[in-house]
């Protein structure tokens, strides 16, 4: 695809700026050995950005995401679902900023702040 820029490592003080300038945000974590059930920092930080995300079908990661509603989420071993998922976005500019708002509006229940109440909630029962 022409339009479709991989970079390889950006510096930290580069990535806000980044993330703005992109259409949509991919994460990718394969779903094999220790990284099986992990929950990076890295999607809390794409749905805070606004950004439409795309990101693999996992369990983990659809506790978090809503395929269709905060994400789109493809199939991690078919290149040609994520690359199809790329085009929806590119197609339906306005499915895809409704992608990016939803996943904002998301992001609140993922603070520190709105984790630390629930778990002052749950031991206060």
């Amino acid at each position: 695809m022409r339009n479709v820029l991989s970079v390889g490592f950006v510096s930290p003080l580069l990535v806000p700026k980044s993330r703005k300038a992109v259409d949509c945000l991919i994460h990718y974590t394969p779903s094999a050995n220790i990284m099986k059930s992990y929950s990076p920092l890295k999607i809390f930080e794409y749905m805070a950005a606004g950004k439409p995300i795309l990101a693999p079908k996992q369990p983990w990661i659809e506790e978090i995401l809503k395929d269709g509603e905060t994400a789109l989420l493809f199939d991690e071993n078919s290149p040609e679902d994520l690359a199809e998922k790329v085009r929806l976005l590119r197609i339906r500019k306005d499915f895809a900023q409704q992608l990016g708002r939803n996943a904002l509006r998301a992001s609140s229940n993922y603070t520190y702040i709105e984790r630390a109440r629930r778990l002052l909630e749950i031991l206060q029962r």
